[in-house]
């Protein structure tokens, strides 16, 4: 079909269609209509650019843009039409342009735009199982609605948002006559809406006219007429697709008229009848796809309807068109769309794959979205049947299975229960709503479910649900707000891991009614008057815990009891009669029971059930919290115990309800939810007295924000094949559960950004429907067939022959038809994947999740220099048989678009002649322009290169390669290499994930970057000469050589590390701090800071380009660097880990022809990872080496791939396994079976990742400026300690620890370190810095931090209080002068008042008017008895002096009276009044404040500058960096001249409010209204402590609970089995870096001189590297993996320096810290001082081998390859030597570690001996003989310490066990 474009195409022409969509968006923003006047567009068009190579270059490398100019002609007539004026030329916008790579170029940044389905306007009807409807008017314009129907009364409302309009009024008002209503929707419906709604008609109209009308124009008081005619109008703008309309009502409706409310009406009552079904709204049918040239269009369209306005009004009066109107009106949203929305993105730009997946994405943003790219199994892939063929079915929805519930308005619900009319529990913004979704989400699903079950929790979702939770290291203290460091993460990720999932809310608002109205009965007196809602419900639950109604004779309620007993439950009694007497009912006590002779009352309570069968209610869910809460207290007094329960070593106490009311038991449970509690509820038989009732516990679990936290043992998978489900709510969480475990938060079916990718022979028509092409088996012809239209035909898979019966998609089912049924098949298995997805060979012989691992790594893969094509390559749909491979290497490379001869080739393009000259395609000078890239840098660090393979004068073929990329191979995608692999452990170096490989394969590896350095000039002098004079010590005198006469590094230099860039200087003053110790001395200041760029990276490079502007220098850098220890690797099925050893190639294994072989993978990883098409590969690999030939593999065969390739290998005569020879131990390794080892070719990507990103060390210094560890998150970052690890730490009572981590290392501490170097005595330590600004922080928003001893009290800072600390007021909010930063006098950095930028000192700033302390709002409303209305009003009329006088005026002793008083009697709310106020009344009674000095200021403290720092940014100088308070000051000196200042009485109360909103907005009480504020996301004082939202962004939390430490390390783990139980590998240079002044220390004590010993560990001279290992042989570093879940997950251990940047750890570190070497990061930490020492020494895992809770239960083993090793070790080992003798065990190991020892030496250990001798001699007698033991371990015995998670091989005797240890 020609008007189908298919969805992966060329740049041309989506830049041709988006060039389209530009013009035609821009001519129906015209004509203007201009009052008598009209502004036409005529001759609209965008001005095509043809940049080039070197202008995209240029671009990127100079911070520039790349856009396309549209221009037009605009024509200004009058009313008769004459031209008044004619703009030609004039610019209407910038298009951004887009490049052949798919990317747009703003800023110097590159940009990608996702696609996206929507879904169309249209109405859809959805049905629930119960009955009840929803139709959704989904509109292209306007506001969105619903209609509900109730089928119960079978009246119908329209919804707006939280509205119910009446339908029938709507209707009426509309002028619809009552017939034409009964015409659609029968007689009785139409009269049962008039009965209940139609006295309502005009009420509704006005209501309905508010929510259609636009706000400008809205009118609330227009006449009746008009409102319906604003109506009709807003109806009738309201789009609709017809084609939509037509297949979910049956007609074509273009517009909401009243005859589509009616048929969408009737089409619900026949729903409900079953007459029809609801609509399928998953399906394609329903969805439109949109690209970028959509979005352009749609912003135009947008801006046009503000800018036209704006354009009437700058042309009124006017006759220039250029003069009054601005060009380019529409370009800024172009550009803000580019740069902001969420559709746009910096792309990784990894490789061109990465780029070519990219343009297939498919973003669902809102309803109807596929929310991940999670894999499941091949069989359970399909999101919806019209998704075949258009969408990669590796991705699906996420969901619950139908035995799973969700919690709803009307409580817990099964998924399969769940109807579109539920109300979902949601969390929004942290508290507990209830809203309907937007979409209930069905799908059918066959998998795996994964799933979780301990004693609080348990859920069983698909593999990519998202959960909420959070690593156990990242979970603080939670607060009254929202938990903080929850994110949603999906169940596969999680699976397995430690982790703890969020229960908690905030409590559900309510807002039911206050009152309560007792029905009338008839035959007695009226009921009682109204109740207050909050005493009702005490009552209420007091009545259904302890209460019943007794009968009449004639049956009839009677009276109310309730059951208590004074002499048991005085206080309870007590209680229960302060509830009675404020109600209206007269009681009496009588035998235990209270009695209310009141018959409306017994007979209302007697519909609420008796015993068993009561219940809440539903009102009460609806009421406010103080209602729900009293009947909640009610509840658990009348029925409720408390239980102590010990948890975490502590004892907690528990509420627990009891009932034998299953229905009550759920209501108590819901009403505890919506209060923000967790609840279990469990069930059990009470057979007491022959009772045998069920009795619910309810238990309410004892923290609202409840986490409950599985081990990996509580993991679970399970097959499942039925319905899945799920919900779109507002927020993104559904409270679920699953059992009767906690509910829990978890994601919805819905979020932003997630995104699917569509399959290569996906195409889109110009109206966004998507398009599959399938062959007709009759024709034998393509068709593209509508994706929505897919259930019409019965569609075979392809490579079937179409005879007998033949596997097909038929209804969105996979089945097997008779072949007679087949009406189209797919043409290829390209129909069913993505460009990347489809790379991966044998994709059905791996498990799902493998899938889209392996199709990530292929976009994650870096380039290599000596890149091979892939010798098993997967066949694509071309009739020639190519390869995909092939496919996307042809579109990597240029071409030659048509045949001809090579006429020129430059550096940007190669120029054609073609063969048959087409002048339109040719251009001017009849040659075409083939453009290539040369060096290209792509954002993440690598780059394009093209290397044209043709000369001038060649003669080329269309579609003829011209040129090789650095990632293809002889035009062949070539992203990894082909690498030699064995299967089979290494001495326990390739557990888990890790590989080991060899030293050739390491440099086969080795990949090319291209490094993008920045240096901005702001405020730098460039001068190579005066760099060298003053800093020429620092570096080599060769890197000055590098860099020319203005000191910028040449073009073409070769750079080594350390080098210099470019050698900038920045003028300085040396302040007293910078001659401190560790800084330069007095006699050395210089004039210059050092600010140099230096070439940080550890290998050396080649400077490409050198790019400089007026404000950047930018150096282009390219490097070729090879595998290293750590670095990552990945096969294509999802197999991946990090390289853990490289072997000298002299060493490696060799297979039977004597190669070497390059990787060593472990077998246990193909089983634990379900992906055997590695092995597949591996095998018939060595077919294609032998042939020369790549075997292409064709993924649509059908065939067993196993016995595909063992016939394969047969025909070729080659072997899977072969006998290895070991060139170390001269040994041949013949395999468990004896026919070898599985050996063979395997096609491997080096990652993006590497071991430099993880690696960092960091000594002493530098600081930020909270004095803390500076974390920069380059190489010398420092690494923090966070609540997880003080927990375990506190496990191994490391208490000496932890107090140096909080007061030593955790913070600046130069006389600290002095000390520790020179040997002088150590002083105490400090407060710290960060602790003390916290203080400040809390005193600058008027709250005085009052210490005595140990305890804090905060209070009101009074004006006395700040007078007492401040040295004078301010006059003004300046800050510094921009010119030469010095501060402004008088302002806020004045040095007389506050001591200059770094000054210490207190001011103030005096109030114009006194003002209630924003701090103390609420003490101030409650003690004068104001609502917060009346609050506003005092202020604003009043002024703060009104407040003083009247808190002056109270007699605090007498108030105290007064509401002790009150306490007597007080309730509910008025209570909780009383209590808070006596608190305020008696905090300031006892600190001797009265309430007018403590509550109302007008003095505001000003931190000192050193705590609100003003400094020049990092990048660029002339930027200051200001501190937000110094902002909130400002505007306070702003706001307090305005009320000085203002001469209108009538504005004082307006400006009297606005300065107490400053106060508020500094001292953090509520946000900043100023929108450039908003914008910088500026904070008061109380909120930058506390954080915003989430608690993790404060202050407190990020400095005070969390803290960066000095002597600290970070790194890549990897294993290594030649390592101690107490030792790791730590990395060299992190040692040199973390250790460098103890190392200093040390030389110092040797009688070095100080300048001498640090000169020393500069130089890294022997001596110093003695001083080092002497360090570490007495210092154990500590090391852990986050999470830091228990005391195994950070232990001690003694460092051992090791090459490279990884730490290495032993393999009986792997279990406790949950290690499997596929990137884990670990931390380290060195302690100083002495007693920190002793407490790491006892943290060491040989202090930790046994349990010290269970007896006999080892705590520390090996794991994997390692334990194998090891039995076998054991069970061959034979002593040797002589018996040494020690006397403890101790003593061995001490021998052990210094080397004396070997594990085959005899040992004998006399205290032992001797108590074995003695033990013998008392059993035996004498004359026994007593042979010396042998301590060596049966292999029955290791195994039986802990069993091996994975042993493989046979257990037999080894003819070597040399060879053994290697099988």
């Amino acid at each position: 079909m020609s008007d189908l474009t298919p969805v992966l195409t060329s740049a041309n022409l989506l830049r041709e269609k988006l060039h389209a969509k530009t013009t035609q968006a821009l001519s129906a923003a015209f004509p203007l209509d201009l009052k008598g006047r009209t502004l036409e567009l005529q001759d609209v068009r965008v001005h095509a650019q043809n940049y080039s190579p070197t202008d995209e270059y240029n671009a990127i490398t100079k911070g520039s843009s790349l856009y396309e100019p549209v221009k037009g002609t605009l024509v200004l007539r009058d009313a008769s039409g004459k031209v008044v004026d004619e703009a030609k030329n004039f610019t209407l916008a910038h298009v951004p342009y887009l490049t052949a790579r798919h990317t747009l170029i703003a800023d110097g940044n590159e940009y990608q735009v996702a696609n996206q389905l929507r879904r169309k306007p249209g109405v859809y009807t959805q049905r629930s199982n119960n009955g009840d409807l929803k139709t959704v008017f989904n509109l292209g314009r306007g506001k969105n609605f619903d209609l509900a129907f109730n089928p119960d009364k079978g009246t119908f409302h329209m919804q707006y948002g939280t509205s119910n309009l009446p339908l029938y009024a709507v209707l009426r008002g509309m002028g619809v006559e009552h017939d034409h209503i009964a015409k659609h929707l029968g007689a009785g419906v139409a009269r049962a809406n008039e009965d209940e709604h139609g006295h309502q008609t005009a009420t509704t109209i006005s209501k309905l006219y508010t929510k259609v009308e636009h706000p400008a124009v809205l009118n609330p008081n227009a006449p009746h007429e008009t409102k319906v005619e604003a109506i009709k109008k807003r109806f009738d703008q309201a789009t609709l697709d017809p084609e939509v309309t037509t297949a979910t009502l049956g007609a074509a409706h273009t517009s909401v008229t009243p005859t589509t409310l009616l048929v969408a009406a009737k089409k619900m009552l026949d729903v409900h009848a079953g007459k029809t079904d609801v609509d399928d709204t998953d399906s394609l049918k329903f969805k439109t796809f949109h690209t970028l040239d959509d979005f352009i269009s749609e912003r135009i369209k947008l801006t046009s309807r503000v800018w036209a306005p704006k354009a009437r009004m700058a042309l009124t009066g006017k006759n220039s068109i250029r003069e009054a109107l601005k060009p380019a009106p529409f370009s800024d949203p172009i550009r803000k769309f580019l740069t902001t929305s969420s559709l746009s993105s910096v792309p990784t730009g990894i490789n061109p794959m990465e780029i070519i997946d990219h343009a297939v994405k498919v973003t669902s943003l809102g309803e109807g979205g596929i929310p991940s790219d999670r894999a499941i199994p091949v069989d359970a892939r399909m999101i919806h049947n019209t998704h075949f063929g258009a969408l990669d079915p590796i991705r699906t929805p996420e969901c619950h299975p139908d035995t799973s519930e969700v919690l709803t308005m009307t409580g817990w619900k099964r998924w399969d229960l769940v109807t579109e009319n539920d109300v979902f529990a949601c969390r929004v913004n942290g508290r507990l709503e209830y809203h309907r979704a937007s979409r209930v989400v069905r799908a059918r699903y066959k998998g795996v479910l994964y799933g979780v079950q301990n004693s609080k929790l348990e859920y069983l979702v698909t593999p990519n649900h998202r959960v909420l939770c959070a690593p156990l290291d990242r979970v603080y203290p939670l607060t009254e707000g929202s938990p903080s460091k929850f994110t949603l993460i999906e169940a596969a990720d999680v699976h397995g891991k430690p982790r703890v999932f969020d229960t908690g809310h905030e409590p559900y608002e309510g807002g039911g009614a206050d009152k309560f109205v007792l029905p009338d009965v008839a035959g007695y007196a009226p009921a009682a008057p109204p109740l207050p809602m909050c005493i009702w419900a005490a009552f209420m639950g007091w009545y259904l815990s302890e209460g019943c109604v007794s009968k009449q004779k004639n049956g009839e309620p009677a009276r109310v009891h309730i059951s208590q007993s004074v002499s048991v439950n005085e206080w309870k009694c007590a209680a229960l009669e302060r509830v009675l007497r404020q109600l209206p009912f007269k009681w009496t006590y009588r035998n235990n029971s209270y009695n209310i002779n009141h018959r409306q009352l017994a007979t209302y309570l007697a519909q609420f059930g008796f015993c068993e069968s009561k219940y809440i209610p539903e009102y009460f869910f609806e009421a406010d919290q103080d209602s729900r809460r009293n009947l909640l207290e009610a509840l658990l007094l009348g029925d409720g115990r408390i239980d102590s329960t010990r948890a975490t070593g502590k004892v907690y106490e528990q509420e627990v309800f009891c009932t034998t009311s299953s229905r009550l038991a759920d209501d108590v449970e819901r009403l505890a939810i919506s209060l923000g509690r967790s609840v279990r509820v469990s069930k059990y038989s009470d057979k007491r007295q022959d009772r045998y009732l069920d009795v619910y516990e309810v238990r309410l679990m004892r923290d609202r924000f409840r986490q409950a936290v599985p081990r990996k043992g509580h993991y679970y998978t399970t097959f499942y094949d039925g319905m899945v489900y799920c919900a779109t709510v507002p927020g993104g969480l559904l409270y679920v559960r699953h059992g009767r475990g906690l509910g829990h938060w978890s994601g919805n079916s819905n979020h932003s950004g997630v995104d699917i990718r569509a399959t290569i022979a996906a195409h889109r028509d110009d109206k966004g429907n998507l398009y599959t092409v399938l062959r007709n088996v009759k024709t034998g012809k393509d068709d593209y067939v509508r994706a929505g239209d897919l259930n019409k035909y019965v569609v075979a898979f392809p490579h079937q022959e179409l005879r007998g019966m033949v596997d097909a998609f038929v209804d969105g089912h996979q089945t097997r038809v008779a072949a007679s049924r087949v009406t189209h098949q797919l043409g290829h298995v390209k129909h069913l994947y993505s460009p990347a997805t489809s790379l991966i060979p044998m994709i059905h012989s791996i498990q799902g999740n493998r899938a889209i691992m392996g199709s990530k790594m292929g976009t994650q893969a870096l380039p290599l220099v000596e890149r091979e094509a892939p010798l098993v390559q997967v066949r694509s749909h071309h009739p020639e048989g190519h390869s995909f491979e092939a496919i996307y290497g042809h579109m990597i490379v240029p071409t030659a678009p048509v045949s001809g001869t090579v006429a020129k080739v430059d550096h940007e393009f190669i120029y054609l002649k073609p063969h048959a000259v087409k002048t339109a395609a040719a251009g001017d000078a009849g040659l075409i322009k083939v453009p290539y890239y040369q060096k290209f840098p792509f954002p993440s660090k690598t780059f394009l290169d093209h290397s044209v393979d043709v000369k001038v004068g060649d003669k080329v073929e269309g579609g003829q390669r011209l040129a090789e990329s650095n990632y293809t191979r002889n035009g062949v995608l070539a992203l990894g290499k082909n690498l030699r692999v064995g299967y089979l452990p290494y001495y326990g170096y390739n557990s888990n994930d890790a590989v080991v490989i060899s030293q050739a394969a390491a440099q086969k590896l080795t990949s090319e970057h291209m490094y993008r350095e920045v240096f901005a000039l702001s405020g730098i002098e460039l001068n190579r000469a005066k760099h060298q004079m003053y800093y020429g010590a620092k570096y080599p005198a060769a890197s000055y050589a590098k860099l020319d006469d203005t000191g910028v590094i040449k073009k073409g230099a070769k750079v080594d590390p350390k080098d210099l860039l470019v050698a900038g200087l920045m003028k300085q003053s040396v302040s007293g701090t910078d001659a401190m110790l560790g800084r330069i001395g007095k006699t050395l200041v210089k004039p210059f800071k050092d600010v140099g760029l230096l070439w940080d990276h550890g290998v050396p490079g080649e400077v490409v380009d050198v790019i400089r502007t007026s404000g950047q220098i930018t150096v282009l850098v390219k490097t070729r660097e090879s595998m290293q220890v750590g670095d990552k690797l990945a096969g294509r099925y999802g197999n991946k880990g990090v390289v853990a050893k490289i072997v000298p190639d002299h060493e490696m294994l060799r297979d039977e022809q004597g190669n070497p072989l390059d990787l060593l993978l472990t077998s246990a990883g193909v089983v634990s990872r379900i992906n055997p098409a590695q092995v597949i590969e591996t095998a018939v690999s060595k077919v294609a080496d032998k042939t020369g030939q790549p075997i292409v593999y064709d993924n649509a065969a059908g065939h067993n791939a196993v016995k595909w390739a063992r016939d394969l290998m047969k025909e070729h005569g080659v072997k899977d396994k072969e006998h290895l020879y070991d060139p170390l131990l001269q040994r041949t390794i013949k395999g468990a079976d004896g026919k070898g080892v599985l050996v063979g070719k395997q096609y491997i990507y080096k990652l993006f990742k590497s071991t430099d990103t993880n690696f960092a060390g960091h000594g002493v210094g530098p600081y930020d400026l909270n004095e803390q560890p500076l974390k920069t998150g380059g190489d010398e970052s420092a690494k923090g300690l966070g609540k997880m690890e003080f927990d375990a730490l506190l496990a191994h009572n490391a208490r000496n620890f932890l107090r140096e981590a909080s007061t030593i290392r955790g913070q600046k501490n130069d006389e600290y370190w002095k000390a520790v170097q020179t040997g002088l005595p150590l002083p105490a330590p400090k407060p710290s810095f960060a602790f003390n600004k916290f203080l400040g922080l809390l005193e600058g928003a008027g709250v005085k931090v009052d210490k005595r001893g140990s305890k804090f009290s905060l209070l009101p800072m009074t004006d006395k209080d700040v007078v007492a600390r401040s040295t004078g007021a301010l006059e003004h909010g300046a800050t510094v002068r921009a010119k030469d930063l010095k501060p402004e006098t008088g302002g806020l950095f004045d040095p007389r008042k506050t001591g200059g930028p770094q000054g210490t000192l207190y001011a103030h700033i005096d109030l114009h008017e006194p003002v209630p302390n924003p701090v103390f709002e609420e003490p101030v409303r409650r003690l004068l008895g104001m609502t917060e209305t009346k609050f506003k009003e005092a202020l604003r009329d009043k002024g703060g002096a009104w407040f003083r006088e009247e808190l002056g005026r109270m007699d605090v002793p007498a108030k105290l009276r007064q509401l002790r008083e009150q306490l007597k009697t007080a309730k509910g709310p008025a209570l909780n009044d009383v209590v808070k106020q006596i608190k305020y009344l008696e905090t300031l009674q006892k600190h001797k404040l009265s309430p007018s000095d403590a509550y109302v200021i007008s003095k505001i403290p000003v931190i000192p500058p050193i705590f609100r720092p003003v400094q020049p940014g990092v990048r660029d100088p002339s930027q200051l960096m200001v501190a937000d308070a110094n902002k909130l000051y400002a505007q306070l000196f702003d706001s307090n001249k305005t009320l000085k200042t203002t001469a209108v009485e009538s504005d004082r109360g307006k400006h009297r409010q606005d300065l107490y909103a400053k106060v508020e907005e500094l001292y953090g009480t509520t946000l900043p209204t100023d929108p450039k504020m908003q914008q910088q996301k500026v904070k008061g004082l109380l909120a930058s402590v506390a954080g915003v939202g989430t608690p993790k962004g404060g202050f407190f939390q990020r400095k005070l609970m969390r803290r960066t430490q000095d002597v600290s390390g970070r790194g890549t783990a990897v294993p290594d089995p030649n390592l101690g139980m107490d030792e790791v590998g730590i990395p060299e240079p992190m040692l040199w870096l973390a250790l460098d002044k103890l190392i200093v220390a040390r030389l110092i004590r040797k009688g070095y001189p100080a300048l001498t010993a640090r000169e020393m560990v500069m130089a890294k001279a022997p001596a110093a590297r003695e001083a080092m290992l002497e360090e570490t042989r007495e210092r154990p570093a500590i090391i852990n993996r986050a999470p830091t879940l228990h005391r195994g997950s950070i232990v001690a251990a003694y460092a051992k320096p090791v090459p490279g940047k990884t730490i290495r750890v032993s393999p009986f570190t792997e279990k406790g810290m949950n290690l499997d070497y596929d990137g884990d990061t670990l931390q380290v930490h060195f302690p100083i001082g002495a007693s920190a020492v002793d407490d790491a020494k006892q943290m060491t895992l040989s202090n930790m081998l046994l349990s010290d809770q269970q007896r006999n239960r080892l705590m520390v083993f090996p794991q994997h390859e390692a334990i194998i090793a090891t039995t076998l070790a054991a069970k061959h080992t034979t002593p040797s030597g002589p018996v040494r003798k020690f006397k403890t065990r101790e003593d061995v190991l001490a021998a052990y570690r210094r080397g004396e020892l070997k594990l085959s030496d005899s040992i004998e250990i006399e205290n032992e001996k001797r108590a074995e001798d003695e033990e013998l001699y008392d059993a035996y007698g004498e004359g026994v003989e007593l042979d010396a033991p042998e301590y060596s371990l049966e292999p029955d015995e290791a195994l039986q310490l802990y069993p091996p998670e994975m042993v493989t091989g046979d257990s037999g005797e080894a003819e070597d066990p040399d060879v053994r240890l290697l099988d």
